[in-house]
């Protein structure tokens, strides 16, 4: 250990190799701090593991699989390493009984984040601006690059089901995504309690609506909950609007507007309450209100292939959303490949788009 690195005091192993080393810092913050990597001499991030209160062989087996797939920090903070530090709290006396406290860390290369700003950034914006529009160029390609970074995890067994705007990043100047690293993230074949989720740990803003409802949930969230969020989150990008953003929404204001100051939690559990798509072709109770009746959002809506519009109206119906369609939903993948049909250029001159 370096003479630079004297605070790096506490020696922990590792607990999926039988060389890895960290030294720990002697004070933690309890959300990241930097360790010290043994043999490399070089500093890693280590974040509390909050998901488990123990360690069992089992969680070893579940994230030492987890850490043989490298191939997907292109586009994921992913975990490279599992410790366990033990505490051992001062007594109050010398005669009180002390209990030691183990808890666990996810150890992460150190990496830097160049340039990166919060999905949210692009999601929130003015209803007069023109940006979230497929027909766009950028826009176009950026969900392109979000649909091959979901798509690798999938291929790979993984779901991300957190989609929180606050934790996924993007380069403005190259487009580049990163997704943060979830507690959420679970193996796409899970069924036991290792793979349970909180549906009040997820972001709620593309989540589906059955996993509010206690009768219908049973904390195991299955591929197609993901193939949902996915959906939601790639509409909001294309379109411009919430799938379920229509005039039934209207009282409770305009969400994702920056001009605007709105109670989200207020809104989001009545949108979770009545998720009828808007534009769904049977059902006009939440289709658009008169005065959007030529607005930007429609005419994108029109203009995408009839199959991209079935696949959408597919994923995000109401029946879908309260958690009663047993179709399979379109995969990152099948996404990526009919937008990549499309001749975006073509459609941007066509509809004199700047």
């Amino acid at each position: 250990m370096s003479k630079d690195e004297k605070k790096y005091t506490r020696l922990v192993h590792s607990k999926i190799s039988g060389y890895n080393m960290y030294y720990f810092p002697e004070t933690l913050s309890g959300t990241m701090d930097t360790a010290l990597h043994i043999p490399s001499d070089e500093l890693v991030n280590v974040v509390p593991l909050t998901r488990f209160e123990s360690v069992t062989e089992d969680v070893v087996e579940w994230f030492r699989d987890m850490f043989m797939k490298p191939m997907l920090h292109e586009f994921f903070e992913w975990p490279v390493d599992l410790v366990v530090m033990e505490f051992q709290p001062k007594a109050a006396s010398k005669k009180a009984v002390v209990q030691k406290s183990y808890v666990p860390f996810l150890i992460f290369d150190k990496r830097a984040y160049p340039k990166m700003v919060p999905l949210k950034k692009f999601l929130y914006q003015s209803n007069d601006n023109e940006i979230l529009d497929w027909r766009r160029p950028e826009t176009f390609e950026f969900c392109c690059t979000i649909l091959r970074a979901l798509d690798t995890l999938d291929r790979h067994g993984y779901a991300y089901h957190d989609f929180d705007i606050e934790r996924i990043f993007y380069d403005e100047t190259t487009g580049k995504i990163l997704f943060r690293y979830s507690h959420q993230i679970r193996k796409k074949d899970g069924t036991d309690e290792l793979d349970l989720v909180n549906p009040n740990e997820l972001a709620w803003k593309f989540t589906p609506s059955y996993i509010y409802d206690e009768n219908k949930f049973d904390g195991i969230l299955k591929p197609d909950a993901d193939y949902y969020q996915i959906a939601a989150l790639l509409f909001r990008l294309m379109i411009g609007k919430l799938p379920y953003q229509g005039k039934e929404m209207i009282s409770f204001g305009e969400v994702f507007n920056p001009d605007v100051d709105i109670d989200e939690e207020t809104y989001f559990s009545n949108y979770h309450a009545y998720p009828h798509f808007i534009f769904d072709p049977n059902d006009a109770t939440n289709c658009l209100g008169p005065s959007w009746e030529n607005d930007l959002p429609k005419e994108r809506w029109e203009k995408l292939p009839e199959k991209m519009r079935k696949m959408f109206y597919h994923a995000l119906c109401q029946k879908t959303a309260e958690g009663y369609n047993m179709e399979p939903l379109p995969t990152p993948g099948e996404w990526l490949a009919e937008l990549t049909k499309l001749n975006v250029t073509n459609e941007m001159r066509e509809n004199h788009v700047e």
